[in-house]
Formats: structure tokens, C-alpha cells, sequence
């Protein structure tokens, strides 16, 4: 569970700073970090991310708002 808290960190520090998020987002930039977090991983994140009001539900256009500055 520590592992999952420390990819949720990562990916909501990521979300942050670079106000955008979708699951290959976050894959690619992960990958570049060196973590091998699968792309289920990620879209679950995503999800947790979503109840947490970090991010909104995926529009009409299929982007997510980000809420946290």
C-alpha cells in the first residue's frame, strides 16, 4: 500500500505542476523517472485523484479539469 500512496503522491505532484493529467501522460513521464508503474496503476490513480476533488470527471473533449492549485 506504501508503494501505491508513493505513485498517488507522485502523480498528483505531477498533476500540479504541469496542470494536465491522462493516464500516458503520466506513463511517460513516470517511465522517464525511472518507475515502473503499470498503466492500470496509473488510470487508478487517476480515478482516486478524481474522488479526491484533485481532478474533474473527463469532459466532452476527454480532458479531466485540474482543481488544486
Amino acid at each position: 500500500m506504501a508503494e501505491k500512496q508513493g505513485l498517488y503522491e507522485q502523480c498528483v505532484g505531477i498533476v500540479k505542476e504541469r496542470r494536465f493529467v491522462s493516464v500516458s501522460f503520466l506513463n511517460r513521464i513516470l517511465i522517464g523517472q525511472k518507475n515502473n508503474a503499470e498503466y492500470v496503476s496509473i488510470a487508478k490513480v487517476i480515478e482516486q485523484m478524481e474522488q479526491n476533488g484533485v481532478v474533474g470527471p473527463i469532459d466532452g473533449d476527454g480532458f479531466r479539469k485540474i482543481l488544486i492549485t
